[in-house]
């Protein structure tokens, strides 16, 4: 899994750049002394090692919750206020892999070790690192995944001149598959008030363990019946992936009589659909009485509309809340209520601006599946969301056929202030994460240039128009040798100068240095069109403190020297 937060690239060659500003991600770059105006050189908290001893796991190593592994790490440049913290990735979201301890702070360079985590999805484990800074925001951070592998146990074996034997890849192999009650009384379970009047599937408690686990295969529980028929015997779940070792509850159709239920469960490649691996089980049934012969009623294909006096004994749906706004990054509370039901589920909802309508899209699976009659989830809200949110609470009646459903409230997305003004002044656009960087500028004859430490760019401006990227190729130490600049005018230097030196439209576009360069903080923040992404755009701090604006559509390359248009604002 390219970790679920990674270093964000700038749109074609100026994408590299700034869509990495979306991100907290931001990797060393090579170090540069701007040695401008005698202002010392900075060095940016900057993560330059995360590494994990052993590098691969398997799937059953990650699964039993008792392999170890050793994390190291380095930094530079880490600020007092500042601190580590080491996060693994489980069910949608970032969890302590070391619990919080003021007193005993991750040094700066370093190693521990921690329990192996599976994500309980699949992706395989991962970590993440990052510098936190006082106000509990990350500064920077990297994201490790601990690759699955699957080296056969031997690479094969040669005795004398003799054809090596081939590599034997461990298979498979279902251990037990086994119910916790070898008789169920379906009588006892209606009289308990466990089993409800009209129920056609019945709570049958499994246990099981898998060895050998594919990280592409997955477990599906099936039931096999008495006109060789089979059908689906698990229930949705809001997660895809099943443990390995595990024990669950399963559905299967009630029989008509006393009898057996058999049940099969199957490992699968998810991606060839081959099984793996297969185990029967039976369970013996008593107590059915003169229930009907087991049947398969579909699901409805649509959704039944909402009365707005619910039926007694229908199910409804009384409360659907979404915590408002939703911030980009974050997770979102959703609360529900709902009545005479034993299942609920979640369905996000999208805009439609030509109907002015909230619906879902055709065949969109629920974000949250066989949820309880109440409760609260939290909704991930994607880093680069830009639209509202909302979502539709589906609640299932005890027949498995009638539906109700309510929508929440709309829950708008958080827009940062701009960093040098009010959000007033931006109808449209909604801002996100201010950040800054150490950087440099020099005014040049016709143009200008501006490094951006965090990204290792060189941003180039010409006064007809355009600007462009380039990736800063400039090592302390380098010969730069441009020759002797005209009378009044300067003659770059480092980075600046081995950009103009080897780049001839570049120098030609620019013509010589009007002034020296000069070291500064720059501020940037991106700007979101709500409606139109190739109306997005990038405000940037120049060194005289004015604004300089730059158009960043969704486009996916452009050649330096002809990009998007530039202008310079007021705060």
């Amino acid at each position: 899994m390219q970790a679920r937060i990674t270093k964000w690239l700038f749109i074609g060659v100026m994408a590299v750049v700034f869509l990495v500003m979306f991100s907290h991600i931001t990797h060393a770059a090579p170090y540069r002394d701007v040695h401008a105006q005698g202002s010392p050189p900075i060095d940016p908290p900057t993560i330059i090692r995360f590494a994990s001893d052993p590098a691969t796991t398997t799937v059953d190593a990650a699964e039993s919750g008792e392999t170890e592994i050793t994390l190291s790490w380095a930094t530079v440049g880490m600020e007092a206020d500042q601190h580590l913290e080491i996060s693994y990735w489980r069910l949608n979201q970032w969890l302590p892999a070391i619990a919080p301890d003021p007193s005993t702070a991750l040094p700066n360079s370093g190693e521990v070790k921690v329990t192996l985590y599976h994500t309980l999805e699949f992706e395989p484990p991962t970590y993440r690192l990052a510098i936190v800074d006082a106000n509990n925001q990350p500064v920077d951070q990297w994201i490790l995944n601990i690759a699955y592998d699957l080296t056969p146990d031997n690479e094969g074996e040669t005795e004398g001149d003799a054809t090596p034997t081939p590599p034997v890849i461990p298979e498979v192999e279902i251990e037990f598959f086994n119910p916790v009650q070898t008789t169920i009384d379906v009588a006892a379970l209606a009289a308990n008030g466990s089993l409800a009047f009209g129920d056609t599937t019945l709570p049958v408690e499994m246990t099981w363990n898998i060895n050998n686990r594919l990280p592409e295969s997955n477990l599906i529980f099936e039931q096999l019946l008495e006109d060789g028929g089979v059908i689906r015997a698990d229930t949705t779940r809001p997660n895809l992936w099943v443990p390995s070792d595990g024990t669950g509850i399963l559905r299967p159709l009630i029989p008509s009589a006393d009898g057996p239920i058999n049940l099969r469960v199957r490992v699968v490649d998810l991606i060839g659909g081959e099984t793996l691996a297969q185990m029967d089980a039976v369970v013996n049934i008593t107590g059915t009485g003169n229930r009907p012969a087991p049947s398969v009623t579909p699901l409805p294909t649509t959704r039944p509309s909402s009365s707005a006096t619910p039926i007694p004994g229908a199910p409804a749906v009384t409360s659907a809340v979404v915590e408002t706004p939703a911030k980009r990054g974050e997770p979102l509370d959703i609360t529900w209520v709902a009545t005479n039901t034993n299942a609920v589920a979640i369905y996000p909802l999208h805009f439609d601006r030509n109907t002015g309508q909230w619906a879902r899209y055709p065949d969109e699976e629920a974000y949250a599946n066989a949820q309880p009659a109440s409760g609260t989830i939290q909704y991930y809200v994607a880093a680069e969301e830009r639209n509202p949110l909302r979502f539709e609470v589906i609640a299932l009646g005890s027949d498995g056929v009638t539906t109700a459903s309510a929508f929440t409230n709309v829950a708008e997305i958080f827009c940062e202030l701009p960093f040098y003004g009010d959000q007033e002044s931006f109808d449209g656009f909604c801002g996100m994460w201010q950040q800054e960087t150490q950087a440099a500028y020099q005014r040049f004859e016709h143009g200008h240039m501006v490094w951006l430490n965090a990204f290792d760019m060189i941003l180039v401006f010409y006064d007809q128009g355009g600007w462009a990227a380039f990736t800063d190729q400039y090592t302390e130490g380098d010969v730069i040798n441009v020759g002797e600049a005209p009378e009044g005018l300067v003659a770059p230097v480092r980075g600046f100068g081995e950009l103009w030196m080897t780049n001839k439209d570049v120098q030609t576009k620019l013509g010589w240095g009007a002034s020296i360069e000069t070291a500064y903080v720059a501020p940037y923040q991106f700007f979101q069109s709500r409606q139109d992404p190739s109306l997005d755009f990038i405000d940037m701090g120049w060194f005289d403190g004015s604004i300089v604006r730059l158009a960043a559509p969704d486009v996916k390359a452009w050649l330096p020297n002809s990009g998007p248009a530039w202008s310079i604002v007021q705060p």
